[in-house]
């Protein structure tokens, strides 16, 4: 069916270009949830700079830095994408997704041929979500000691 095909498509070496695209969105859009998951959880333990009136450390910034308006597009569409998906809608109603039992039996019939290229591209993920945070926490150290070393290393 449609499904299987497209999965194997996606998964051979002709869904490089389409993989690669995949790839950048579900990066961005998994770096933009966790980080409105971490901020959320910031705030709701009253660790939230504008409620206790400090700044946090360049480095907590850096890591976490306030998502912009194409982050919270991002959510957006990962929040339709997963409603798409599952056959529900905005509001929490079935309906008839792409996951069920025909859809289901079809993908174990193909999983051993995109088992490989399945796994190759969670690690690929993996690997930009870690560049991210790794960026991340190089840029927040900078800027952190960046006064210390214009202190000390001054002409």
């Amino acid at each position: 069916s449609g499904v299987s095909e497209a999965l194997v498509l996606l998964f051979s070496d002709d869904g490089q270009f389409l993989r690669q695209f995949l790839l950048d969105e579900t990066v961005n859009s998994v770096d933009a949830l966790s980080r409105a998951g971490a901020l959320e959880l910031a705030r709701r333990l009253a660790l939230d700079p504008a409620r206790i009136g400090t700044r946090l450390p360049p480095l907590v910034n850096a890591i976490l830095p306030p998502l912009s308006s194409d982050d919270e597009k991002l959510i957006n569409n990962i929040q339709k994408i997963v409603d798409f998906l599952t056959g529900t809608n905005g509001s929490g109603n079935q309906g008839a997704g792409l996951f069920n039992q025909e859809t289901t039996q079809e993908l174990v019939q193909v999983l051993p041929q995109i088992a490989p290229g399945m796994r190759s591209f969670g690690l690929q993920i993996i690997g930009g979500l870690t560049e991210r945070l790794n960026q991340r926490i190089f840029s927040g150290l900078r800027e952190q000691l960046t006064p210390v070393t214009n202190a000390y290393f001054t002409d």
